[in-house]
């Protein structure tokens, strides 16, 4: 393990590539603004996504030392591709996100003060979700009723 990275947050992707995008610019800016290039790492997997998500990976993974990207070659399911981020974050910490989970603005702060300070065994969030106008969500939206 990395002992310079407190704090990994991993993502399981499919087929949300805009979702993704929104999610991880939101988790970029925060790592950024707070310095926290060198404790707080993002780790993504698509799983076997068709959309566009794989070239997204890609390019982020290129763009940004504090961000790692894979690729699934074949399906895996939600809760393997879990255990597949789960074993290559070098964080002492996890922070699980879904593709449209959003982090107020000093989350990932707070969140890094509050590992520091109290040594917790895990710590409980919300999230925001995300409302997109993405083809998928707008399918979802017009069946909801």
């Amino acid at each position: 393990m990395d002992k310079n990275i407190l704090l990994s947050v991993i993502i399981p992707a499919y087929n949300r590539v805009a979702f993704l995008e929104t999610t991880v610019n939101c988790l970029i800016k925060q790592i950024v603004n707070g310095k926290l290039e060198n404790i707080v790492e993002i780790v993504v997997s698509s799983d076997a996504s068709a959309d566009g998500t794989p070239e997204y990976v890609d390019s982020i993974n290129s763009k940004y030392s504090f961000i790692r990207g894979f690729n699934q070659p074949k399906n895996l399911g939600v809760a393997k591709n879990i255990d597949f981020l789960v074993n290559v974050a070098l964080g002492e910490y996890i922070l699980l996100c879904g593709e449209d989970d959003l982090l107020r603005d000093g989350a990932l702060e707070y969140f890094i003060n509050c590992i520091r300070t109290e040594k917790p065994n895990f710590i409980i969030n919300n999230l925001t979700n995300i409302i997109s106008t993405d083809i998928i969500s707008d399918k979802i939206y017009k069946h909801s009723g």
